[in-house]
């Protein structure tokens, strides 16, 4: 055993160097990947808390567009009783057909305003009252579909800005009740949290959004005065007698928009003009000038003394950087876009050929059309402004929601928080 111990004990002497060597090349091989395991660990633990942070900010954008579809919704049973109060349409088509129920078309909460307007219509002769009843059967649609995108993107603007706020608030109340140490800290959420910016408070979020009463209650009055503008110039000079196609009435929509919108007039050969227009900017009909803030802020909250404080300012301010953008004009001309193509679709029947078409195809997009009179499409401009309104799911409501990029542009607004 001896004999054993001593050949080992000159086996090290005389490799001592190797020995060392070896022995520092295996610990160091250890100790490395010691080290690589707890930092693989680590990043791997990094990496699925800023996927859970990812998809928390997913979900919380997802209920934000779920709100701004439902808002919206609430928004559209004011706009039509404002817009048939003002546009009324119904009294004019009763007086025309000698009804002694023109009282039934009197709205019960302005029954004055709408008085003033039979006694006006009385002194009108039947030829007045039928071009009357063109100009504004035809200036309430069109205003219509302008008004529910301005309407829809404003909203969508508004609950997506009050959403980023609200979720930097929600990471910034987390990470106080935790350590700089902490690791179940993303390090997204301690960027954020490094972040001086508070959230809104309730109550500056409900003066913020208060700011749609304008929209809705003046804005749109202004609009609707330039699409009536227009629409005289353009339908005016039609007979009622003459007649119209499916082509015709596509290039008269569209001309009428591009007067409203100051572009050139799109080919008459398209359905709508795909080009996006960036210098579109309707800033003045969606939200009132800065200096008029208080004024609006007093109506809607009945206190003639309230302020608007500095959060709401910048908010305020941020929204008209955006509204007035050229990111913001190309998503409204885009909406625009599909609504009025949509518009033309709901229009389409009234100029079908059934006589001539496939009486094997359920599909109208590509049957034929026919002329019919003016006058003979009238009762169907009118009706179709309910189905702007009207619908659950309501289809323009629909058509703005899907639209790319509206999406887009929302999840760019919800998701810039180096901004905060």
């Amino acid at each position: 055993m001896s004999d054993l111990i001593e050949t080992i004990k000159k086996f090290v002497q005389n490799n001592r160097k190797k020995i060392f060597v070896t022995t520092g090349i295996f610990g160091g091989v250890y100790l490395i990947g010691r080290f690589a395991k707890g930092k693989l660990v680590e990043l791997q633990q990094t990496m699925a808390l800023d996927q859970i942070t990812r998809e928390n900010i997913k979900k919380r954008y997802q209920r934000n567009q779920f709100d701004c579809l439902t808002t919206t919704a609430n928004f559209l049973p004011i706009l039509l009783e404002e817009i048939s109060s003002t546009y009324n349409v119904e009294i004019i088509t009763a007086k025309l057909q000698h009804t002694k129920n023109t009282s039934s078309q009197i709205n019960p909460e302005d029954p004055e305003q709408d008085l003033e307007k039979i006694q006006k219509l009385e002194k009108k002769t039947k030829r007045e009252l039928w071009e009357e009843l063109k100009i504004m059967s035809f200036t309430r649609l069109i205003a219509s579909v302008y008004i529910i995108n301005l309407i829809s993107l404003f909203t969508y603007l508004q609950i997506n800005l009050i959403g980023r706020y609200v979720y930097i608030d929600s990471v910034i109340t987390l990470n106080h009740n935790k350590t700089e140490s902490n690791s179940s800290t993303s390090e997204r959420e301690k960027n954020l949290s490094d972040d001086s910016t508070k959230g809104l408070s309730t109550e500056i979020q409900a003066k913020y959004l208060a700011f749609s009463y304008y929209l809705i209650h003046v804005g749109w009055k202004e609009l609707a005065e330039k699409v009536r503008e227009e629409t005289e110039k353009e339908i005016g000079p039609l007979m009622l007698n003459g007649k119209i196609t499916f082509e015709n009435l596509i290039e008269i929509f569209n001309k009428i928009r591009s007067n409203i919108e100051e572009t050139a007039s799109p080919s008459s050969k398209s359905k709508k003009s795909k080009n996006m227009n960036k210098n579109l900017n309707m800033t003045s009909y969606i939200i009132n000038n800065e200096k008029y803030d208080n004024d609006i802020l007093a109506t809607v909250t009945s206190d003639p003394k309230v302020v608007i404080d500095d959060e709401l300012k910048n908010l305020l301010n941020e929204t008209r950087d955006i509204l007035e953008s050229e990111d913001f004009s190309a998503v409204l001309s885009s909406c625009l876009n599909d609504s009025f193509e949509s518009l033309f679709m709901i229009l389409k029947p009234t100029f079908i050929d059934t006589q001539n078409m496939d009486a094997n195809s359920a599909d109208t997009t590509n049957a034929p059309t026919k002329e019919i009179l003016l006058a003979q499409m009238l009762p169907f401009i009118t009706k179709s402004l309910y189905t702007v309104f009207y619908g659950v799911p309501n289809p323009f409501l629909e058509i703005i929601k899907d639209n790319m990029m509206q999406q887009r542009f929302s999840a760019i607004i919800y998701s810039s928080f180096e901004n905060n």
